[in-house]
């Protein structure tokens, strides 16, 4: 039996448990993946895990953007 690589291993480790399926709707596009119930439940916990620790823990309100324009512009 040949050895599977870390990301093979990583794939398979995933459909079996239920985060990832191999989309089989009418997409038609190779590789494409849909999440399963845990897959959209770890991308809601990372989102929130990054949004407390680069927005909360540093005091933030919520993402800033600063609007650079030439002068001639406005």
């Amino acid at each position: 039996m040949a050895k599977l690589g870390e990301p093979q291993r990583n794939r398979l480790l995933s459909k079996r448990r239920g985060f990832v399926f191999p989309d089989r709707r009418s997409t038609r596009l190779a590789n494409t993946w849909d999440c399963g119930p845990y897959g959209v439940e770890l991308k809601r916990n990372l989102k929130d895990l990054w949004w407390k620790h680069f927005v909360q823990k540093r005091r933030r309100g919520g993402p800033r953007f600063s609007i650079l324009l030439n002068t001639k512009v406005w």
